[in-house]
């Protein structure tokens, strides 16, 4: 028989404190179906009304790679919003929208 010394209850208490606020500890597997509502939008791998495991393992790659690139955009538009504005006499130089 395994005997673990391992805090179970201390870290299930811990992971609670952190689901709170909304930071999710699971699986770093983009094909959970876990994540369906929370990563994933369910309708998009809908159906004839159920969800369609094969849509969703063939496609949801590609809902995570968006979500991603937009997250990504928008961290790098808010620290170039923070920029200051340059003005010279030959250029105007003003950060990036996107």
């Amino acid at each position: 028989m395994l005997v673990s010394n391992f805090p179970r209850s201390d870290l299930a208490e811990k992971v609670a404190l952190l689901a709170r606020p909304g930071i999710y500890v699971g699986t770093s597997s983009w094909k959970y179906e876990g994540w369906l509502g929370l990563i994933y939008t369910p309708e998009r791998y809908m159906t004839r009304g159920k969800l369609s495991r094969a849509k969703f393992e063939k496609t949801c790659l590609a809902e995570y790679a968006v979500k991603r690139l937009r997250e990504r955009l928008y961290t790098v538009h808010r620290r170039l919003a923070c920029l200051p504005t340059i003005l010279t006499r030959e250029t105007y130089v003003s950060p990036v929208m996107v």
